[in-house]
């Protein structure tokens, strides 16, 4: 929930409407439902750019950037950059009117956990417009790729070092189960949290850390792992990346959007056979042989059998280092020019 760094990552201006400055503060808002057992955590934010204020400074385009800021915002209502995490893996996003409270789109995740170091991600957006579950997936995956593999990488740091505060922590004690009521500092100690947008991130970090312990075999297979050398390395881009074996091997929806790509561009290749074919058969309309027409439908086989690929395409490893290299060279010149 680092709004400062998803604005980079994912080359999307919007996330600058969720970040915080000095001038634009953060509000935190803690609730504590099922008889104080449970936990939300909401924050809200002025929906306007701040990171990118600064840039465009940078750039010297202040002024035109203010005049067109005025035309487009006229005759809208200010907006609430809203977030709410309700423990342990719910989190929306959303922008408010802040007199009616409604919205045109959420953006809604469950994170569950399915073992140590490992979750299940789960997503949906709600909208006024309807939008095809495939092209929100195509979306999706795109966005986790640009910073999955960075939290892999971060992985390895932080389960080592949570791994070696349980074995301190075992040593005072005589069994894992005292564990239960003790807070750890792992997260604490290794991140600095101090940015007017990391009041969240600073919150949701003290969360893991006074309740980790207390998950059911956690304490057991964190140290298993470590023993046996699980948290040394990151797996490999292809591995952490790989969309086949994470959803179209187990998504029955996915497997369908694939089996009609390749049913689209097999029946487009047919038919662009079919139409030069035509052009030898005698008694075939003049309207469908001449070669405007036989142009134009082997135009739209083409687009037809090469969108079906493009698309089949994104239900497998994408995101390569090089791929990597290109999506971050567009930073400087959507969000943070580079100085020279």
């Amino acid at each position: 929930m680092d709004y400062f760094l998803s604005s980079n990552t994912h080359q999307a201006a919007s996330f600058d409407m969720y970040s915080a400055s000095t001038t634009y503060p953060m509000e935190i808002q803690n609730q504590y439902p099922d008889d104080g057992k449970g936990w939300i955590l909401e924050s809200k934010v002025k929906a306007d750019n701040k990171l990118l204020d600064v840039d465009a400074k940078l750039r010297e385009a202040q002024e035109k950037n203010k005049k067109k800021k005025k035309k487009n915002t006229k005759d809208t209502k200010e907006l609430w950059a809203s977030s709410y995490f309700r423990a342990p893996f719910h989190l929306q996003l959303k922008r408010v009117d802040p007199e009616t409270g409604s919205t045109n789109f959420v953006s809604t995740f469950y994170i569950c956990p399915v073992g140590v170091g490992r979750t299940r991600f789960m997503a949906a957006q709600g909208s006024k417009a309807s939008v095809p579950r495939w092209m929100t997936k195509l979306f999706t995956d795109n966005f986790l790729d640009q910073d999955t593999y960075l939290l892999a990488t971060q992985q390895k740091n932080i389960l080592t070092a949570e791994a070696k505060e349980v074995e301190e922590l075992l040593k005072s004690v005589s069994s894992a189960e005292e564990l239960k009521s003790v807070s750890m500092t792992t997260r604490n100690k290794m991140f600095c949290l101090t940015s007017p947008t990391e009041k969240v991130g600073a919150r949701l970090e003290k969360f893991w850390d006074e309740t980790l312990l207390r998950v059911p075999n956690r304490i057991e297979r964190l140290l298993q792992l470590n023993a046996v050398g699980a948290f040394a390395t990151t797996p490999p881009r292809e591995v952490v990346l790989d969309r086949k074996s994470q959803q179209l091997d187990i998504s029955k929806e996915s497997q369908d959007v694939v089996k009609n790509c390749r049913t689209v561009s097999k029946y487009s290749k047919l038919a662009a056979v079919a139409s030069v074919a035509l052009k030898f058969v005698n008694k075939a309309p003049k309207a469908l042989t001449s070669p405007t027409a036989t142009i134009a439908s082997l135009g739209l086989c083409f687009l037809a059998s090469s969108l079906a690929q493009k698309i089949e395409r994104e239900y497998y490893f994408k995101y390569t280092d090089d791929y990597r290299r290109k999506d971050l060279a567009k930073i400087p010149e959507k969000i943070w020019i580079d100085k020279e």
